[in-house]
């Protein structure tokens, strides 16, 4: 609720400070995301950060985004992003990761703000003294809230009888409600820290392209649906247990496994790492347009001088 408070605050703020008289950028962006959870990895179990990244599972982040100087060296900006992620333990070349047998995807949309600090500037690019094309380069930092809901993909024929439906392969459930660990149900909208860096060419006072590399920093591990261990009775999905669903536990599907093999899956067993909370990465490309472009003549007359435009280039 606090963090709620925090972003509505911000929503207030930002537009002030965006039609005072130090800038105002709205632009979009549109590029890839992965998340790093339980479920990931091909080659090996538990890497850290991107090296646990499938590739073949990167999928997009698209979004909207207003930023506003503050000074020379800070910005603030507002984002909003929809973002998907997505992994499956069958793409993995380690066997008690391949043969747990599960899988995600979670559909996410992320509002955030985030303060921007400027380690590098040039403001001449290309050294014509015309100062229409600059080059920026950032660090950030900020808070933002995000919905998600984790759903699994059905690998084989399932019937519902309990609700009378059937499930077919390639078909999607939400597993919120499902409590496939026997957990408390986790809440959907959730905090996040997130962090990065970016840089950007602004051409003819006016237009801007850039790039962001984003980590999100979450505080729960469920973004994938799995954290914990296996409740009683999860591997068995005809019992008319609460736990006995069919997304609960996959490993009986996996083509040549055996009983014993099927065992170390079975009630109470390990089904996650409870030690880690879920993150996400994101990369992407933005284009903006300024609202009242100006370049300030503190930073015209400071780089006037060729002398001093090199060393300034320099750093």
């Amino acid at each position: 609720m606090r963090l709620n408070k925090i972003l509505l605050l911000g929503c207030f703020i930002i537009p002030t400070l965006g039609f005072s008289q130090i800038g105002f950028e709205a632009g979009i962006k549109a590029g890839a995301s992965t998340g790093l959870c339980d479920i990931g990895g091909v080659n090996n179990a538990g890497r850290p950060w991107l090296l646990d990244m499938q590739s073949s599972q990167i999928r997009w982040d698209l979004g909207a985004y207003l930023r506003f100087k503050l000074s020379r060296r800070f910005h603030i900006s507002g984002h909003f992003d929809y973002i998907r992620l997505q992994g499956f333990d069958s793409l993995s070349k380690v066997t008690s990761i391949r043969d747990r047998n599960l899988n995600y995807r979670n559909d996410i949309m992320e509002g955030s703000v985030r303060g921007e600090w400027t380690f590098y500037d040039n403001p001449d690019v290309g050294g014509n003294f015309n100062y229409t094309t600059t080059f920026t380069a950032y660090l950030f930092a900020g808070v933002g809230i995000y919905h998600m809901n984790p759903k699994a993909m059905f690998t084989h024929t399932w019937h519902d009888k309990v609700n009378g439906i059937t499930y077919s392969p390639g078909d999607y459930d939400p597993l919120h409600t499902l409590t496939t660990e026997g957990e408390a149900p986790y809440k959907l909208i959730q905090a996040a820290i997130p962090v990065g860096i970016g840089f950007y060419y602004t051409f003819n006072k006016a237009f801007r392209l850039g790039w962001e590399l984003c980590w999100d920093k979450t505080f729960t591990d469920y973004i994938d649906d799995v954290s914990g261990k296996y409740p009683k009775y999860g591997y068995d999905v005809n019992l008319p247990n609460t736990y006995s669903k069919y997304l609960t536990n996959q490993s009986q599907f996996v083509p040549g496994i055996t009983r014993q093999e099927l065992a170390n899956y079975g009630p109470g067993s390990p089904r996650g790492n409870s030690k880690n909370n879920d993150s996400f990465v994101t990369t992407a490309i933005n284009f903006g347009f300024m609202i009242n472009p100006k370049i300030s003549k503190h930073m015209k007359k400071k780089f006037f001088e060729k002398k001093q435009y090199k060393s300034r280039a320099s750093f």
